[in-house]
């Protein structure tokens, strides 16, 4: 009994671990924010934006569109701020599906 419940703690352990390396880190989100930005207006134009860091990145898979991630995040240029991102996966990058990517001119 001692050994299958150490197996099925592995199991669990090892689902888990699956699970949260899935999620888009902040490094991510920040990538597809940026890529976003250029898809919509241009790559010429939003070379002079900067795209502030997600920080407090905290996402979910949506149950009925596997793959997909809502995100919830602050940046961290405005920390009291919460936003909301859904990303998925597409050819191995993260790409940014809704949600306002925050971007402005630098001072």
């Amino acid at each position: 009994m001692r050994a299958i419940s150490g197996i099925f703690y592995v199991f669990v352990l090892t689902a888990c671990a699956h699970v949260v390396s899935d999620s888009p880190t902040a490094d991510d989100l920040h990538s597809a924010m940026i890529n976003r930005v250029h898809t919509d207006i241009g790559t010429e134009q939003s070379a002079y934006l900067v795209c502030a860091k997600p920080v407090e990145v905290k996402c979910r898979e949506v149950e009925e569109e596997p793959g997909e991630f809502v995100c919830k995040y602050r940046d961290a240029a405005n920390r009291r701020e919460e936003r909301t991102a859904v990303v998925a996966q597409d050819a191995g990058k993260w790409v940014w599906l809704d949600g306002a990517p925050y971007c402005s001119m630098p001072d």
